[in-house]
C-alpha cells in the first residue's frame, strides 16, 4: 500500500516537475537556513561544556557600590580572598587566584608570544587540564615551575619532542622550568590560556597583592558535589564586608555554565547576555522554516484547479478521502526529502562562507548521529507541516462538482491562502526594518565623537626595554619623518583601566564613593592620541615630575562645581594632587554608554602600551617599516607586534555586526521564499480568472489594464502586511534599542523604505504571472471542454 502511494506520488511530482522544483527549492532554503542557525546555536551553547567540572566551578566577580548604585566588576577580587574562601566557607574544596597576561617565551633563537595565567596550584585541577607530560599534582610546587600547552611545546621544541624539564626564558628576563604539558584547550571557552605559572612567586615582590584594598585578581573556586549553591553563595557574600569592614564591595559566585551565555549584569543582578541572541535566532530559524512551509502550501493549493479532475475521477473509482490524503502527504514527504537532500548540498557550499561571516568554524558532521537525525527530523517536520493543509484541502473536493466543471467558490480557502501570503510578507518586512535599524544603530555609535582621533593611531605592547628606552624610541620614530608623535599609557585607550574611589576635592562633599578612573601616561600622550586640552596646560616633564600635578576630564571638572578648576586640589590617602589642566571627555569602556571621570598622572613607569601616531599622507607600510626598525634597535628581544586602534574599535561591535549580517541574510531568504508564495497565489488567481481575462481581452481590455487588474489585489495584501509589520517591528526594535544608553530614535522613513522595497519586489513577482495571463490567447481560455 505504501509502495503504491509513493509510486503514484512520484509520478505526479515528475509530471509537474516545474512546480515540484519550486517547492523543493523553497523548502531547501528554509531547511538550509534553519540548519545554519541550529549549528550556530549548538556552538554557542557548547561554550565551556568540555570541562568535566562545569557544574561545580564558579568565577568570583564583585558587586561594587558607587554613588548609591551597584556595578558588577570582573577581575576585581583582592588577593587574599581565594584562600579565605577555601578555609572559611564549607562546600568550597578548591580555589585559585589568577591573573592573565601575555609573555614572550624564548628557547635559543626560537621565540613566541603566548597568553596565559599566573595561578595557584588548584587552578590546574579546577579546569581539569589533561597532562600529556608531567604530574598535575606537583606541577606548580616550585617557584620557577611553569606548565605549557601542547601547541606551545611544539612551537618551542618541535613536534613529538619532550618539553618536560626544559628551561624556557620568559620576557627575556626570568628562567622557568617546564614541569608539565597539557592538551590544547578548545576554542569555545571563556577563559583561554596557553601556560600557567605559580602566582605566589609572581606576587612575592608585590605586597599590595596581599591587601584587601587591592581589587585586581580573577578568582576561581570549585564546590563539592554535595554543596548547596545558595548556602555557599550566601557565605561568600558575607566575606568581604567582614574582612574590609564596609558593605560597598560584595563577592559572589558566577557559574561556569553562565560565563559565556549569561554574563551581563545591571544593578548587581544578572540580566542575560549572549543567551538572548541564541534564543532570538532560534526563533528566527523556526520562523524562516514556517515561511518555507507556507510557501509549499500556497504553491500546492495554487494548482488545485488542475488537480480537481484527478481527485474527482479517483473518488468516482472508489478512492476514499483517507487514501487521497495519504497520497498527497506522500507527495509532500517526497518533496521534503528532496529538499533535505538539496539542503545538504547547499550546506556544504554555504558553511565555509557562513563561517567567514560569523568568524567561527562550524561544520556539518555527517558521522554525528545528532546532526543527521536533526536534519532528518527537520525535513520530516517540514513535509508534515507543509503537506497537511494541501492534503486535506485537495481531498475535500466533491466529485460531481469538479467533473461538471463547476468552480467552487471556496472563499474560506482563498482567504487562508491570502492570509498565508500576508504572514510571509509581514515577517519579511519585519526583517527588512530590523536590518535597517541595526545598521543605523551601529553606524550611529561608530560615528560618535570619541574625544580622540583613532585614525592612524597604532598600539604596541610596552614590553621588554620599551619603558627604559622610551626617550630614544620616541626621538628616532619622530625623526624618521613618518611618525607624528609617540606616547605611553598604562591602559588601552578604549578600555576601562584602573579605577579608584575615596577621593575628596574642593567644591564638593561626600565624594568618597564616586568612582574615578586613573591613567598613568607620558607627557606626549595627549598629542599622540589627538585629545584636546580645553583648560590649562598639558604635562611638562620638567615641571610635572613630582607626580602631584594632574589633568582631569570635563566630567570630573563638572563634579568640582562652578568656576575654574585650575589650581584646585584632589586628595586621597594623605596625598594631595593639583589640577593643572582639563581634557575633553573621551569615550572608553562601554561604547554605548558614558565614561567615568578620569584623572591623568605624568608617570609612565608602569605603562602597558606604546601609542604611535602616523603622519597623515604617509603610506602605512612606510610607517610600520620605520616603527619596526626602531623597535628592533631598542627592544630586539621581542617580536614587532602592533594593532590599529581603529581595528580594536570596530571589534567592539562584533555582536551587533553579527546581528546585522544575519538579519540581512534572513531578510533576503524570507523575501525570496515569500515571493515564491506570492507567485503561487498569482498563478492560482490567474488560473481561476482565465475565462474572465479572455472575455475582457475580447471586449478590448489592454494588457496593461489586465495586469493592473490582477496586481492590485496582491498589492493590497502587501500593504496590509506592512500595516501589521510596522507596529511589531517598532516594538521589537524599540526594546532592542533600550539596551543602549547611546542610541538612535526610530524614524518613520525606515518603515516607508521597507514598505517600498516589499511593494517593488512583490510587484515584480506578480507582474510576471499577470503579464503571462494577459498575453494568453483568449480563444484557448474561452473554449469549453
Amino acid at each position: 500500500m505504501i509502495k503504491n502511494y509513493l509510486k503514484i506520488a512520484w509520478r505526479n511530482l515528475w509530471k509537474n516537475k516545474g512546480y515540484s522544483a519550486l517547492n523543493i527549492f523553497g523548502l531547501a532554503i528554509g531547511i538550509t537556513c534553519a540548519s545554519l542557525i541550529l549549528l550556530w546555536v549548538e556552538d554557542e551553547l557548547s561554550f565551556d561544556s568540555t570541562f568535566p567540572k562545569k557544574d561545580f566551578v564558579y568565577y568570583v566577580p564583585t558587586n561594587q557600590k558607587f554613588e548609591g548604585e551597584w556595578r558588577t566588576v570582573f577581575q576585581s577580587t583582592p588577593g587574599p580572598l581565594a584562600q579565605v574562601m577555601k578555609d572559611e566557607v564549607p562546600g568550597i574544596v578548591k580555589s585559585s587566584r589568577s591573573l592573565g597576561t601575555d609573555v614572550l617565551f624564548e628557547v635559543s633563537d626560537n621565540s613566541i608570544n603566548k597568553y596565559g595565567r599566573f595561578a595557584d596550584p588548584d587552578f590546574l585541577d579546577i579546569f581539569s587540564l589533561t597532562f600529556v607530560e608531567g604530574n598535575i599534582e606537583k606541577a606548580l610546587d616550585k617557584p620557577d615551575a611553569i606548565v605549557i600547552s601542547k601547541e606551545t611545546a611544539t612551537h618551542l621544541y618541535g613536534k613529538g619532542k619532550s618539553a618536560l624539564g626544559k628551561v624556557v626564558t620568559v620576557n627575556n628576563d626570568i628562567d622557568y622550568t617546564i614541569t608539565g604539558v597539557f592538551e590544547n584547550l578548545p576554542s569555545n571557552i571563556s577563559y583561554s590560556f596557553d601556560w600557567v605559572a605559580q602566582f605566589e612567586s609572581f606576587a612575592a615582590d608585590k605586597p599590595w597583592m596581599s591587601e584587601y584594598g587591592s581589587f585586581f585578581s580573577d578568582t576561581f573556586v570549585e564546590l563539592s558535589p554535595e554543596a548547596d549553591f545558595e548556602t555557599v553563595d550566601a557565605k561568600v557574600r558575607e566575606l568581604l564586608p567582614a574582612k574590609r569592614g564596609d558593605e560597598d564591595v560584595i563577592a559572589f559566585l558566577h557559574s561556569m555554565k553562565d560565563w559565556y551565555l549569561r554574563s551581563n549584569f545591571e544593578g548587581g543582578k544578572k540580566v542575560g547576555g549572549q543567551i538572548i541572541y541564541v534564543r532570538l535566532f532560534a526563533i528566527i530559524a523556526l520562523i524562516v522554516l514556517l515561511i518555507a512551509c507556507i510557501n509549499f502550501m500556497n504553491l500546492s493549493t495554487a494548482r488545485s484547479e488542475k488537480r480537481a479532475n484527478e481527485v474527482g475521477v479517483r473518488k468516482v473509482l472508489g478512492s476514499g478521502k483517507g487514501s487521497l490524503i495519504s497520497q498527497f502527504m506522500a507527495e509532500a514527504l517526497i518533496t521534503a526529502m528532496g529538499a533535505g537532500t538539496a539542503s545538504i548540498i547547499l550546506l556544504v557550499v554555504i558553511i565555509p562562507l557562513f563561517n567567514t561571516l560569523i568568524e567561527k568554524q562550524l561544520e556539518l558532521r555527517f558521522y554525528d548521529v545528532t546532526h543527521m537525525f536533526s536534519l532528518l527530523g527537520v525535513t520530516l517536520i517540514c513535509g508534515l507541516l507543509a503537506g497537511w493543509y494541501p492534503a486535506f484541502y485537495l481531498s475535500s473536493f466533491k466529485p460531481i462538482t469538479v467533473l461538471k466543471g463547476i468552480r467552487s467558490k471556496r472563499e474560506s480557502a482563498t482567504m487562508i491562502r491570502k492570509g498565508l501570503v500576508v504572514i510571509q510578507f509581514t515577517v519579511s518586512i519585519i526583517f527588512i526594518i530590523s536590518t535597517i535599524i541595526v545598521y543605523q544603530q551601529v553606524n550611529h555609535v561608530k560615528s560618535r565623537d570619541l574625544g580622540f582621533d583613532r585614525e592612524n593611531l597604532i598600539r604596541l605592547p610596552a614590553n621588554g626595554d620599551v619603558i627604559k628606552n622610551f626617550n630614544p624610541i620616541r626621538q628616532d620614530m619622530i625623526g624618521s619623518g613618518k611618525i607624528e608623535n609617540v606616547g605611553l599609557n598604562n591602559s588601552a585607550i578604549l578600555s576601562g583601566g584602573n579605577n579608584g574611589w575615596g577621593f575628596e576635592w574642593q567644591g564638593a562633599t561626600n565624594t568618597e564613593d564616586i568612582v574615578i578612573s586613573k591613567r598613568y601616561i607620558s607627557s606626549g600622550f595627549f598629542e599622540t592620541a589627538g585629545m584636546e586640552i580645553v583648560q590649562g596646560r598639558g604635562f611638562n616633564d620638567e615641571l610635572d615630575n613630582s607626580g602631584n600635578n594632574i589633568l582631569i576630564t570635563e566630567t570630573f571638572a563638572k563634579l568640582m562645581g562652578e568656576g575654574g578648576v585650575i589650581g584646585r586640589t584632589v586628595r586621597r590617602d594623605g596625598e594631595t594632587y593639583t589640577v593643572i589642566g582639563v581634557v575633553k571627555d573621551y569615550l572608553y569602556g562601554d561604547m554605548y554608554g558614558t565614561s567615568d571621570p578620569v584623572m591623568f598622572f605624568n608617570y609612565h613607569g608602569n605603562a602597558q602600551y606604546l601609542y604611535v601616531k602616523s603622519k597623515s599622507g604617509v603610506m602605512m607600510t612606510e610607517t610600520l617599516a620605520a616603527m619596526e626598525n626602531v623597535m628592533r634597535k631598542y627592544n630586539p628581544a621581542f617580536p614587532f607586534e602592533y594593532q590599529f586602534v581603529d581595528d580594536a574599535f570596530h571589534a567592539r561591535f562584533k555582536s551587533e555586526k553579527l546581528i546585522g549580517n544575519l538579519s540581512q541574510i534572513f531578510a533576503l531568504l524570507a523575501i525570496i521564499i515569500s515571493c515564491m508564495g506570492l507567485f503561487g497565489l498569482a498563478t492560482y488567481t490567474a488560473e481561476r480568472r482565465k475565462k474572465e481575462i479572455g472575455v475582457r481581452k475580447v471586449l478590448g481590455s489592454s494588457i496593461r489594464g489586465i495586469v493592473k487588474l490582477l496586481s492590485k489585489d496582491f498589492m493590497r495584501l502587501v500593504f496590509f502586511a506592512l500595516l501589521i509589520a510596522g507596529p511589531i517591528a517598532w516594538w521589537i526594535m524599540q526594546n532592542w534599542l533600550e539596551g543602549f544608553a547611546y542610541r538612535i530614535e526610530v524614524n518613520w522613513l525606515v518603515f516607508a523604505v521597507a514598505g517600498l522595497i516589499a511593494i517593488c519586489i512583490a510587484l515584480l513577482t506578480v507582474s510576471f504571472q499577470a503579464i503571462k495571463a494577459a498575453m494568453a490567447n483568449p480563444i484557448k481560455s474561452l473554449r469549453t471542454e
